[in-house]
């Protein structure tokens, strides 16, 4: 089974909520003009995530229809959103709702429509309005005031012995209402669904900031299919996850991702992010004055040193290469790497000053030590299935720790 299947889309603890009798989530439907719509959104109280925002996928023809539905009184789908504070998070309906933005900001023109809207925009709607056509007349105060959308407002009240608790609470249903409920042009993955629910939290924003951050995009140099696919995002929050949970297994945090990052999302104040994403980001800097670079964070790495053995007749097969190929994820590799490193940094004072004093030959060393130890934990151990536990898992990192700590402890005072 692929280690990437293990990683959670549906959270156990979800259930847990939705059993208790005094969890309410309640649907109220609202009626609102297009302009009013438009207005709400453009001001920001129809609050869309940037997971999704990033996601307008409709062309002219498409919008442009979705505009002349509304002038005719043709039936549209219901926005739905989520009632938090005095802001609604906008859980499916983005493509219409940048379609009004975009048509009312005078971005789009009609396209693909009946001869009376081709090639129009409000603004020529408006014109011809204000000369006293009555076609357009009618078709402006149908958009401002006599049309509606309907608006799906998901309100939710959960139970919860403090404050803390019940946010979490609320924010695994609306981790799960994301997941069910977004229907748009593309769906978003489970990781997507994940930052769209904790988006306004600090532990989100500052993961977000240090995952574009020259020091980290360096060290990991993610594709552009990469980082669409949200693994930018996804292996910094593991990074800051291993330094919430001490002595963690890779693959514990790997598995616990999602549970956990809400968890802390709620939990951790702005001087706690903070302080963590300093951590984070010298202890990357630590790691790239060793040489480290991309390729020693992803699966295919380890897989060519698989393949090498092969072919020196050691005894491992080809089947054991395409299961390496099959169930490794690079962000465990990524995650067993740094917590070496960020165990060297707590428990041995290892900086990044020390670290650039220590002679070239010396981590070249260092590195190949780094290597053997994670090829044996990633392929060998895994694939193999010799290590099955967390515990396990963290015992084999280790003893790759203290292999390093050997070497690191003669320069590092």
């Amino acid at each position: 089974m692929s280690y990437v299947k293990e990683l959670p889309r549906r959270l156990p603890e979800v259930y847990d909520v939705l059993h208790n009798a005094t969890t309410r989530v309640r649907v109220n439907i609202l009626m609102y003009s297009p302009y009013e719509v438009f207005r709400k959104y453009d001001e920001g109280e129809l609050y869309v995530p940037p997971e999704i925002k990033r996601e307008y996928v409709w062309d002219k023809v498409t919008a442009s229809r979705f505009i002349e539905s509304l002038i005719f009184g043709l039936p549209i789908p219901p926005i739905m959103v989520i009632k938090a504070g005095v802001k609604y998070w906008v859980v499916d309906g983005f493509q219409r709702l940048e379609t009004l933005r975009r048509f009312f900001r005078n971005e789009l023109t009609l396209t693909g429509v009946s001869p009376e809207l081709e090639r129009k925009t409000w603004k020529s709607l408006l014109d011809r309005a204000s000369k006293g056509d009555k076609t357009f007349e009618l078709h402006v105060v149908r958009l401002q005031t006599e049309r509606t959308v309907p608006v799906f407002e998901l309100e939710i009240n959960v139970p919860g012995a403090t404050e803390t608790e019940s946010e979490r609470n609320r924010r695994l249903i609306m981790y799960e209402l994301f997941r069910r409920i977004n229907l748009g042009a593309k769906r978003l993955t489970p990781g997507q669904v994940l930052f769209c629910t904790l988006s306004d939290t600090e532990l989100i924003k500052t993961v977000r900031n240090v995952a574009t951050s020259d020091q980290v995009r360096a060290l990991f140099s993610w594709t552009k299919t990469e980082e669409k696919r949200f693994a930018h995002y996804l292996t910094t929050l593991s990074l800051f996850l291993t330094e919430l949970r001490r002595k963690p297994s890779p693959l514990s945090v790997i598995r616990r991702l999602y549970t956990d990052t809400i968890d802390y999302s709620v939990k951790l104040s702005h001087d706690d992010v903070s302080k963590l994403s300093r951590k984070v980001i010298d202890t990357v800097i630590i790691m790239r004055e060793f040489g480290l670079q991309r390729r020693h964070f992803t699966k295919w790495y380890y897989s060519q040193i698989l393949s090498r053995k092969i072919e020196e007749g050691k005894e491992i097969s080809q089947k054991d290469l395409e299961k390496a190929k099959r169930r490794f994820v690079n962000q465990v590799i990524s995650t067993v790497i740094y917590d070496i490193f960020s165990i060297a940094s707590d428990e041995l004072g290892l900086t990044i000053d020390k670290a650039r004093k220590i002679p070239r030959n010396v981590k070249e060393n260092l590195v190949k030590t780094l290597e053997e130890g994670i090829y044996k934990i990633v392929v060998r151990e895994i694939v193999d299935r010799r290590v099955t536990s967390d515990d396990k898992i963290e015992n084999a990192t280790g003893q790759v720790y203290d292999k390093i700590a050997k070497i690191l402890k003669k320069y590092v005072k």
